[in-house]
């Protein structure tokens, strides 16, 4: 890396990367820690649950009403769309806002015996997540 001050390396240069990496490291490792400890995931495996693909969402309410769905094979040439987790009983469990291979925003929901929904955590990017519960 080239000093500023003298256009040419030196260690001040260096140690300003060093002292870089030392700052953003421990912050990455950080919230990757705290997003995965945070983000509660229903005890339910992959394996259980089946995923399908909407371009849209309708509606206000939670849930999240999943819209115009997408066969798998028309997902190679789409840059967003909503993936949905359902379970056995046709409950969607998690959805996620894909954009550009990225999760940009997910819903993840319990429910009360009844199939009523019990529980709400929203995670918006990097802001905390936020969790709205629903009593019986």
């Amino acid at each position: 890396m080239n000093c500023v001050v003298c256009a040419g390396a030196c260690p001040g240069a260096a140690a300003g990367l060093v002292l870089k990496l030392l700052i953003r490291l421990p912050a990455r490792f950080f919230d990757g820690f705290l997003l995965s400890t945070r983000q509660t995931r229903p005890a339910m495996s992959q394996s259980e649950l089946t995923t399908r693909y909407f371009t849209s969402y309708s509606g206000a309410r939670l849930p999240l009403n999943l819209v115009g769905e997408l066969a798998v094979e028309d997902m190679r040439n789409r840059n967003t769309f909503y993936r949905g987790l359902y379970d056995a009983a046709g409950l969607l469990t998690r959805c996620e806002k894909m954009v550009y291979g990225e999760i940009e925003v997910s819903h993840d929901y319990r429910y009360h015996p009844d199939g009523r929904l019990a529980q709400a955590l929203i995670q918006n990017g990097d802001d905390d997540p936020e969790t709205i519960d629903y009593p019986a």
